[in-house]
């Protein structure tokens, strides 16, 4: 019938390639979890020699970096408004035909987020990203941060 059986996963070759190229890559440079404190040291050590000595860091975040400040994920059906009466995606609440509709569900939508994010105090973390970017050429790109 041309159909997958849902209840079978299929992979296609093109996922084997790159599941086969990452593992290769991965390899090559993947430091295996550490299973003695002195192991853990000697691998942050190298993972502080490698960052100190590149030349340029790359960062690439996703909704993690906001989650773990406090921020919701935008993912499900309530989680920017999980305490409201509001079941709506993120992707339904970011359409421009609320602008048309109901703009003050449209502004009040667009305030709420950016008053989320001007009041959440970033954790730890963003501070060491932003120590590290100091002392290197940095590009920071993400899909959700607080600043």
């Amino acid at each position: 019938s041309g159909i997958a059986d849902p209840g079978t996963y299929h992979t296609h070759s093109v996922d084997s390639d790159m599941s086969r190229v990452y593992l290769e890559q991965r390899d090559a440079v993947h430091v295996p979890g550490a299973s003695s404190p002195a192991e853990l040291e000697a691998a942050l050590q190298q993972a502080a020699a490698a960052i100190d000595g590149c030349d340029a860091l790359l960062f690439t975040a996703g909704a993690g970096m906001g989650v773990d400040s406090g921020l919701p994920d935008f993912r499900g059906s309530t989680g920017l408004f999980k305490d409201r009466d509001l079941a709506m995606t993120y992707e339904d609440m970011s359409n421009d035909k609320w602008f048309t509709d109901d703009p003050a569900f449209a502004w009040g939508t667009n305030y709420t987020q950016l008053m989320m994010y001007r009041r959440t105090v970033p954790h730890a973390g963003y501070e060491i990203l932003l120590k590290w970017a100091d002392r290197k050429s940095t590009r920071l790109n993400s899909s959700h941060r607080p600043y």
